[in-house]
């Protein structure tokens, strides 16, 4: 048809208005770079924290799922964030709450309880002490529960320790009784029921310290599965910004720039070739 215009047709007119391609392109990418520059650059930093093991209703549940679950709500809580940031004299996001909380990531990884925070700030010093806030005021609390929650079997083995000590001395001493009882033994009836007595009282003892030995290992196994929140990875000052991506900005500038430069030349060329015609009164 008369109309159709061919490749080579296509890259002929494009080359034929290349000055206004590079004049688009250039345009582009020096605004690109002044608005780039208006931005204020966005810092990103991370730390991340081993949820430890124990029960606890507000910080650790023996599946991973709930346990991550109940950290985030108590790391997301307005009553945490609200202290995180008076903590660091920003009163004036008291009333941005909403938009701090988005400045806050907390992910965590597959089938494990391992909890990553990650904070972006506009001032590096700054997102790394909100992250320093977050993750040690957690795990203070975090702390406080598990000194309580192993603080119950704790007494408890040291009570039964002590009563371990007392059983093995009544021990010693029966068998001390026995001993002598032995050496003086004349085999009179008073004599045999007394060693009976003594060997009764000796096997009861015996019974309750196995027992005790029983109890203390179970709760030393307790206390032994039990684990702490530990900070695995320390939140450090970032040193390139995350935001904004110039790099990315100045290719879809220039990629734009040449879209609506090709089609701004073919444009011109087929009004030039086919000019509107007035109609004549």
């Amino acid at each position: 048809m008369e109309n159709e215009i061919d490749i080579r047709e296509i890259v002929f007119i494009i080359w034929k208005r290349k000055w206004l391609l590079i004049c688009l392109v250039l345009s582009a990418v020096i605004a690109s770079v002044l608005i780039s520059f208006q931005i204020r650059p966005t810092y990103e930093t991370s730390t991340s924290l081993a949820l430890g093991r124990f029960d606890s209703e507000t910080f650790n549940k023996p599946e991973y799922a709930k346990n991550l679950i109940l950290a985030k709500e108590n790391l997301f809580s307005n009553k945490e964030l609200a202290q995180i940031i008076d903590q660091y004299n920003e009163p004036t996001l008291r009333t941005k709450l909403q938009s701090f909380k988005e400045s806050v990531l907390i992910s965590s990884e597959k089938d494990t309880n391992i909890l990553k925070i990650t904070v972006m700030h506009t001032n590096p010093k700054t997102a790394v002490k909100i992250a320093d806030l977050l993750v040690n005021d957690f795990k203070q609390e975090s702390d406080a529960m598990y000194k309580e929650k192993n603080g119950i079997p704790l007494e408890a083995i040291r009570f039964l320790e002590s009563e371990f000590k007392n059983t093995e001395s009544e021990i010693a001493i029966i068998k001390s009784w026995l001993s002598k009882v032995d050496e003086k033994h004349g085999g009179t009836i008073e004599e045999d029921l007394v060693l009976t007595r003594l060997r009764q009282t000796l096997n009861d003892y015996e019974t309750q310290k196995l027992g005790l030995h029983e109890k203390i290992d179970t709760l030393k196994n307790q206390v032994l599965n039990h684990e702490p929140a530990v900070l695995l990875e320390v939140a450090s000052e970032p040193k390139i910004p995350v935001k904004p991506n110039k790099m990315f900005m100045y290719a879809i500038s220039i990629i734009l720039a040449l879209v609506g430069g090709v089609f701004l030349a073919l444009g011109i060329e087929y009004f030039q070739r086919y000019p509107l015609r007035t109609i004549d009164k």
